[in-house]
């Protein structure tokens, strides 16, 4: 999970260098960063349908590397990044699911089952309504900025022109740059908000021995918002 996150964020350094000096080359190393980290698990299974799509990546950058729609591409990971994000928490605050926080929490504490303290139960659920909005307002910022964007701007590429035009290059400070800064410095203030609300409550010693075993659990994430019994009674948080 690790090379895929280093990929991952050298992908986004290379879309933003491409921008900056709108470099089409750059754009095809950053496309090919996200699609081998798409597609890498797929490969290391030896899976004939991620080596005809990894061939077919392939095939479509080197025909599009000299043509300006090559851009297009570059806009599709950040929007779709922080919907699955949206998604990822969104969707476990759904009747019968468990909120994904909570989840998380009970991995933390190593308390799979078993009734949690209300208070905590209440909390977990609003932060994962937190992350959930924040992630949809983050991709919806970067949709827009994409479709404004110019020169080579969504609706630029496909040919309209955008009624208020923004530089090409303010989208990519914000989708390639600014949004890891927004989504680090929340989890920072989170953790901080956190262990003064529930200072008798952590797990963890510090802060890097809480992100250490959160990296431990990491790789469940997605699991964790399966559907799970409801709380035992009594232990529902009150809005």
């Amino acid at each position: 999970m690790g090379g895929s996150l280093l990929a991952l964020g050298l992908a986004a350094l290379f879309a933003h260098l491409a921008v900056e000096e709108a470099s089409p080359a750059l754009t095809v190393v950053c496309i090919a960063l996200v699609a081998a980290v798409l597609l890498s698990p797929g490969l290391a299974r030896g899976s004939l349908r991620a080596w005809a799509a990894a061939f077919a990546t392939a095939g479509a950058l080197a025909l599009a590397a000299s043509r300006r729609w090559i851009w297009l591409p570059l806009y599709a990971p950040p929007v779709l990044g922080d919907a699955f994000g949206a998604w990822l928490f969104g969707h476990t605050l759904a009747s019968g699911r468990t909120p994904l926080i909570e989840s998380l929490i009970r991995r933390l504490h190593d308390q799979p089952d078993g009734p949690l303290d209300p208070e905590i139960a209440h909390y977990a659920r609003k932060l994962t309504a937190g992350w959930a909005v924040l992630f949809g307002l983050l991709g919806a910022t970067s949709l827009v900025l994409a479709l404004l964007a110019v020169p080579n701007g969504v609706l630029s590429l496909l040919g309209f022109t955008p009624q208020v035009p923004i530089p090409q290059t303010d989208w990519s400070w914000f989708a390639n740059i600014v949004e890891y800064g927004i989504v680090a410095g929340f989890f920072v203030l989170e953790y901080a908000y956190r262990g003064a609300r529930f200072p008798q409550r952590q797990p963890q010693a510090s802060f890097l021995s809480f992100v250490r075993r959160l990296r431990a659990v990491a790789p469940t994430l997605v699991d964790l918002g399966s559907p799970a019994a409801r709380p035992a009674r009594g232990t529902e948080p009150a809005e």
